[in-house]
């Protein structure tokens, strides 16, 4: 959530996987979180703190801030797909998380599509979902 602390958003998000994983079968090596702007944040701040449960995250529009407190945890391999807008006012910030996060050996694909601060469509969504899953190399 946008504005929620981050260690209350992990232990909210690891009760929701412990729940659905007890009323379903679910593959937890595939566990990834998504998020948009603020959420976009959170999602990659839960794969920094979390990241034995998170395979990683599809990050739109989001901004260096998590990073700046939890970057120095980053676990190499982790699978982040950072998404903005040519138009986002985060754009910039998403291209310098892009290289923050390479240079911490994680896997990173970064998308920049014309528009402004929108989420992505599920058209995209679907592409970015595909290379989280190592369809798309």
């Amino acid at each position: 959530r946008n504005g929620t602390p981050d260690l209350q958003d992990r232990d909210e998000l690891l009760l929701l996987i412990k729940v659905v994983s007890q009323a379903t079968s679910i593959d937890r090596r595939r566990i990834v979180v998504q998020g948009v702007s603020g959420t976009g944040c959170g999602a990659y701040a839960q794969v920094l703190l979390s990241p034995d449960v998170f395979r990683g995250a599809i990050v739109e529009n989001a901004h260096m801030g998590p990073w700046r407190q939890y970057g120095d945890q980053a676990r190499p391999g982790k699978r982040m797909y950072l998404f903005t807008r040519t138009d986002d006012f985060n754009a910039p910030a998403t291209k310098e998380l892009a290289k923050a996060m390479r240079r911490a050996r994680m896997h990173v694909e970064y998308e920049e599509l014309l528009g402004g601060h929108e989420r992505m469509t599920p058209e995209e969504l679907v592409v970015a979902a595909r290379w989280m899953d190592g369809v798309i190399r």
